[in-house]
């Protein structure tokens, strides 16, 4: 079995959606050698600049032409693909086995441990024909591996647990995790009133743990920072955030408890597209409508 990098352009494929919505997705296969069984890791270019996803070929020999191809097209965001739709794409079919965000994974942190040599992520590469990455592979496989481990040894600690006590159990497990690590790198405060005191910042999942699949539980986009009172506010489902960002306050609280928090409805937190699946979660199924 062989290992591989590929590369992929965010402006040219919706990864993200793509994987949150299907299983499996075709590939343009180009001069790839890529064979069934083979494991494929995906490396986002600009603006991510990181591995991020683990795949596996379950075919090698599919095409555009194949019928599945036709659930595929909504995320090629490139209309080059929809013009030359008589064009017949070699393709292989990747299956999603793991999504990973971690900043070692990240093509800055992998040239300065000198790891890339010459590769600058522009074409695919492979152990099947050079032993020069060996440590680049193996770094890899490390990183997913150790995340697959944590998701793992978390769910073998709360099989026993049930309700708030699992829910608290978990919530100080993954704020031991490279999940808090994460965000406090990228937010560095509370998402939403702006304390930067570490020791009073928690990881808080968007969706949460026990409803999320295991692509989706370490994700750094299934997570936003806060302090306490923000956090517990947002588990229980009386705040929110829309499309946007902006803040939704239940009706459930009540208007002096809004004040006395300093709640207003100008509030706002950052968000991308990579959120929405998550917020959307949130909001559907915990926010307190009424």
């Amino acid at each position: 079995m062989a290992i591989w990098i590929k590369p992929v352009n965010f402006n040219d494929f919706d990864v993200f959606a793509a994987y949150q919505n299907l299983d499996s997705f075709y590939w343009t296969k180009g001069r790839d050698d890529i064979k069934k069984g083979d494991e494929v890791f995906l490396y986002i270019a600009k603006p991510i600049q990181k591995i991020m996803f683990r795949t596996v070929c379950i075919a090698d020999d599919v095409s555009s032409k194949d019928k599945d191809w036709e659930k595929d097209k909504p995320y090629y965001k490139k209309q080059d693909f929809n013009d030359h739709s008589e064009e017949v794409l070699n393709c292989v079919d990747l299956k999603l086995i793991q999504k990973c965000d971690d900043d070692r994974l990240s093509f800055g942190f992998l040239k300065k441990e000198n790891m890339l040599h010459d590769f600058t992520f522009r074409y695919p590469i492979s152990n099947k024909y050079s032993e020069k990455y060996h440590s680049l592979f193996q770094h890899i496989k490390t990183i997913f591996d150790e995340q697959n481990e944590i998701i793992q040894k978390i769910e073998n600690e709360t099989t026993e647990l049930k309700g708030i006590d699992k829910l608290a159990y978990v919530k100080v497990r993954v704020n031991q995790t490279t999940f808090r690590d994460q965000l406090l790198a990228k937010y560095q405060k509370c998402c939403l009133c702006g304390i930067d005191e570490p020791k009073l910042l928690i990881a808080s999942h968007i969706k949460p743990w026990s409803v999320s699949q295991d692509t989706e539980k370490l994700d750094s986009y299934n997570g936003l920072l806060f302090c306490p009172h923000h956090d517990k506010l947002f588990d229980l489902g009386l705040i929110g955030f829309d499309e946007q960002g902006k803040i939704l306050i239940s009706p459930k609280l009540e208007p002096h408890n809004q004040i006395l928090l300093n709640l207003h409805e100008e509030m706002k937190i950052h968000v991308n597209e990579k959120h929405q699946h998550y917020l959307d979660f949130h909001r559907q199924n915990i926010f307190q409508v009424a």
